[in-house]
């Protein structure tokens, strides 16, 4: 047993075959021949392919505002070079070793790509990432006094736990009962 190339497959005298790298090769069964019986040869060729990769990793995920969660996908095979995108920077962001932060509310894609190598084809996985609002709290005087006639503001206050963000929208106030009192957009009883 020999082979032609063995960059791509190694033979051993037993005729097993051990794949090196993707390509071509030509493995060749000969006999010499003895007494009554020809030498005989036969040229087996070998296609070599690159194995297929994988990506798993659920397909979904939440988070809240603010929160920072490092992807960890299995791969096939272990340890390749992944890269990371977003569909959308404006609510989740990602470095370049899967680092996900929350910017905004909304979904986003995180796109998950393996390019592919020498050994390995491409592989890609998609996981769609809801961003929760962090809203917590809202803090009011839970009752106003205020005299017949007379006009008071709530003080309506959010309380977000991670103090530096922004939040989009307003406050929307309702009153349990019309007939007694009238609360404005801006929480003016």
């Amino acid at each position: 047993f020999t082979s032609d190339d063995e960059n791509v497959v190694t033979v051993d005298k037993e005729g097993n075959v051990k794949t090196i790298k993707p390509g071509v090769a030509t493995i060749t069964v000969s006999y010499a021949g003895e007494g009554k019986y020809r030498a005989a040869s036969k040229n087996i060729s070998v296609n070599v392919v690159r194995a297929p990769s994988s990506i798993d990793i659920d397909d979904e995920m939440t988070m809240e505002i603010g929160a920072g969660y490092t992807l960890r996908p299995n791969t096939v095979p272990n340890g390749i070079k992944l890269t990371f995108e977003s569909s959308d920077d404006e609510i989740i962001e990602v470095d370049e070793n899967g680092f996900i932060f929350s910017v905004s509310y909304g979904t986003a894609l995180l796109n998950i790509y393996f390019e592919g190598d020498d050994y390995y084809l491409p592989s890609n996985a998609t996981v769609a990432v809801t961003v929760n609002s962090r809203i917590t709290e809202i803090l009011v005087n839970k009752t106003c006094t205020i005299g017949f006639g007379e006009s008071g503001n709530l003080g309506a206050k959010i309380n977000v736990p991670l103090g530096n963000l922004a939040i989009d929208g307003d406050l929307k106030y309702i009153i349990n009962n019309p007939d007694i009192a009238s609360v404005d957009e801006t929480g003016l009883v």
